[in-house]
């Protein structure tokens, strides 16, 4: 199995670990200087940082694996009627033209499809091309050929095990609330942590948390979401001897995936690389083909 580097961009962190033969071995952690990043776009001394960063951290794989978040995508979750195979990539693509109101030469798509229904439950994402272009030349500036990219919430989602139900990852200068159905994110958000004050860090998760529950139940209130809902706590949550049922008012769950790291290796921070060693089935990726706009096939 190919060994890949596993890079997870934050709004404050960034982390990276690698996976030999399906297991992580190496890693490292460290806050982004300001300005590296502007709305996802990398400036140009992202590149040379990422490289002293692998360098340091023993990084040696060459292959990589990245998470991006929220800034410079939009996302659409859509059905569709049962099509013939070779008809159902034109129908998506169309379709989400449609429904994101951006112009379709300034992005990339990424698309999931399965069968529901008698139809296909779709997951687009369109993503910046001056984003997605800007990670992949400051990613080759590194020494890094991009093999994909991907989100990081469902990478997240898959390391945790949560298919159905709230996820929430508490990092060191930042946190990630969502909300998945059926394995897809229906909604997410990662934001900066304010204080280093962990009760302070701790209140302002909860008030992300309420209005993402609040918001997910007036825009669709089909949507049931209560005491029974799951709530996924990762990152820091694990490192506490603390009955988090009584801050959280949802049915707690702290996640025990199976053993794919090495001996002492810190885990609990590097779940979207544990959903990441392995590919979900994007019918087509973010990342083009170093010829040109082509996606790169699941």
């Amino acid at each position: 199995m190919r060994s890949h580097a596993i890079l997870e961009l934050g709004v404050v962190e960034l982390r990276v670990a690698q996976a030999e033969r399906g297991r992580l071995t190496r890693h490292v952690e460290v806050i982004l200087p300001a300005g590296l990043l502007q709305d996802g776009v990398p400036s140009p001394g992202f590149g040379p940082f990422l490289r002293q960063v692998l360098l340091e951290a023993r990084i040696t794989a060459r292959s990589l694996r990245l998470a991006i978040g929220e800034s410079g995508i939009a996302v659409r979750d859509f059905r569709l009627p049962l099509l013939p195979a070779e008809e159902l990539a034109p129908a998506v693509l169309f379709e989400g033209k449609r429904l994101i109101p951006i112009d379709p030469q300034t992005v990339y798509y990424a698309w999931h499809a399965r069968v529901v229904d008698r139809g296909y439950a779709v997951y687009l994402v369109a993503a910046r091309r001056e984003m997605v272009d800007g990670l992949v030349q400051a990613a080759s500036a590194a020494g890094l050929e991009t093999d994909r990219i991907d989100l990081k919430v469902p990478a997240l989602a898959r390391g945790i095990g949560a298919a159905d139900g709230l996820l929430c990852e508490w990092a060191t200068g930042e946190a990630t609330v969502a909300l998945m159905v059926g394995a897809r994110p229906r909604f997410f958000r990662t934001f900066g942590l304010e204080t280093e004050d962990e009760d302070g860090q701790l209140e302002q998760i909860g008030v992300a948390l309420d209005a993402l529950v609040r918001f997910m139940r007036s825009a669709e209130p089909g949507l049931v979401i209560g005491a029974n809902t799951p709530l996924y706590l990762a990152g820091r949550f694990t490192r506490f001897e603390t009955d988090w049922s009584q801050r959280f008012a949802f049915d707690v769950r702290l996640p025990a995936p199976a053993v794919r790291w090495v001996p002492d290796f810190p885990w609990p921070s590097h779940l979207t690389a544990l959903g990441l060693i392995d590919d979900w089935g994007w019918q087509a990726r973010l990342n083009p083909e170093q010829a040109g706009d082509k996606h790169v096939a699941a």
